[in-house]
This record gives C-alpha cells, sequence and structure tokens, in this order.
C-alpha cells in the first residue's frame, strides 16, 4: 500500500497511535498524528466533547481510497 507514504505503509490495522485534534469535521475530526505529521480522520469519538489541541488515543483503521488515514477512537485505550 503506497499513497504516497513511500514504500511500505507505517501503520498495521488496529495499531495505537495518539493523535491531536485540528477540527471538528462531519461525523468526527480532523486530526494529526503527532509521531509523523501525519493527517487523519477521527470517527467514533463524541463530536461536542473534544477541542482542537486536545490529544487522545486511536486505533488506525485503514487508508481511504482519497489516500486518507481513517481512525476510531476508542475511549478505554491507552499507550502501548
Amino acid at each position: 500500500m503506497s499513497f504516497g507514504f513511500g514504500k511500505h505503509f507505517p501503520y498495521k490495522q488496529g495499531k495505537k497511535l495518539i493523535c491531536k485534534i485540528i477540527k471538528r469535521d462531519l461525523q468526527g475530526y480532523a486530526v494529526v498524528i503527532p509521531e509523523d505529521e501525519f493527517e487523519a480522520f477521527l470517527d467514533g469519538a463524541d463530536p461536542l466533547k473534544f477541542n482542537a489541541g486536545d490529544e487522545l488515543m486511536a486505533r488506525f483503521i485503514s487508508v481511504h481510497p482519497t489516500g486518507r488515514i481513517l481512525l476510531y477512537y476508542c475511549p478505554n485505550d491507552r499507550p502501548g
């Protein structure tokens, strides 16, 4: 899988990642993954619960055909 991320994509499905909220977006949030500075979409999070700048744990789901990284919020996840 490539999508402009080089020869190999750095994440496997289910990988825990810290993400930082940029803004509310559709049914979730536009976020950035600080580890790699990749922009992504976070689904599964209450759209009124978080604010820009908040950091939380999410899991990598997939890369949309448009190249957008999709993450899912798991409220009970801890780093690791």
